[in-house]
């Protein structure tokens, strides 16, 4: 299983649960069908896009020093 499946499938996960739970909170088992419906169309989508968050965040400043230190000349030995 790659990272991709793995976040489709941890994305479906918590998103149908969390989308059931407050659809049921709110208005009762119609409301919840539909929450889960939705969480497994939109946790998959908002998982990636948290990840791509967390890795611009972490890997994002590291990169940008990197390429405004530039290319170091090759050492002659």
């Amino acid at each position: 299983m790659t990272l991709i499946e793995l976040t489709v499938v941890l994305g479906m996960l918590l998103g149908s649960l969390t989308g059931a739970v407050w659809g049921f909170v709110s208005g009762g088992i119609g409301w919840a069908v539909m929450g889960l419906a939705g969480g497994i169309v939109l946790g998959p989508i908002a998982l990636a896009l948290l990840f791509i968050l967390m890795v611009l965040v972490t890997e994002g400043p590291l990169i940008l020093l990197r390429a405004l230190r530039g290319r170091r000349p090759p050492e002659h030995p």
